[in-house]
């Protein structure tokens, strides 16, 4: 298969795509040019040509582990920006469709779980926490605003957030009862150890 600007694209994986457009995102996004960013990646003490750059974000050349983090550096991000796609629904290398929602393979990610029931039913636990957090401080600005108290927003942004609060709470209560109670053992099947 030949890409767009004439090259052989290469197979790659749901994170290897996932890798090349971020990189373009965000090199448009520094309105980096090629050569700029190779002059940086040279800074970082690891040089990819610019016909190199031109290849890995037209998925025609693979990025190694330690490119990745080369290339996180030079692009002023973190190396999980790169990895992580954007969109929710795209797939994530290692995880089957439909085994994990688009929270916990983020968290995953971003190393706030490991994907073990019990991990993921400690990050629901924080989220949930968290969320108690920013339900007690809606009513608490609630409160002060029916009182007669100045406020820079108005009464319904402040029930608004906390509407959805609960509701945020409730769904991650929802979530951590699933990885508390559906599981045995601390496993999922699809990453189970063979005995």
């Amino acid at each position: 298969m030949s890409t767009k600007k004439g090259m052989a694209e290469l197979d790659l994986g749901p994170t290897g795509k996932t890798v090349a457009v971020n990189i373009a995102r965000r090199r448009e996004a520094l309105n980096l040019s090629y050569v700029a960013l190779e002059q940086r990646l040279i800074k970082a003490g690891q040089r990819i040509p610019a016909l190199g750059l031109r290849r890995i974000e037209a998925r025609a050349r693979k990025v190694d582990v330690d490119e990745l983090l080369a290339l996180a550096f030079a692009l002023e991000c973190t190396p999980t920006f790169l990895l992580s796609p954007l969109d929710p629904e795209a797939p994530v290398t290692a995880i089957k469709d439909g085994e994990l929602i688009w929270e916990e393979k983020r968290a995953w990610l971003q190393g706030k779980a490991k994907l073990t029931p019990s991990s993921l039913a400690h990050f629901w636990e924080r989220e949930s926490l968290s969320q108690d957090a920013v339900i007690s401080a809606s009513e608490y600005l609630l409160r002060a605003v029916e009182s007669g108290q100045r406020s820079p927003k108005p009464k319904h942004y402040y029930e608004a957030e906390r509407d959805e609060a609960v509701a945020r709470k409730a769904f991650s209560d929802e979530r951590r009862a699933h990885f508390t109670n559906d599981f045995e053992g601390d496993t999922f099947a699809w990453n189970a150890q063979d005995d």
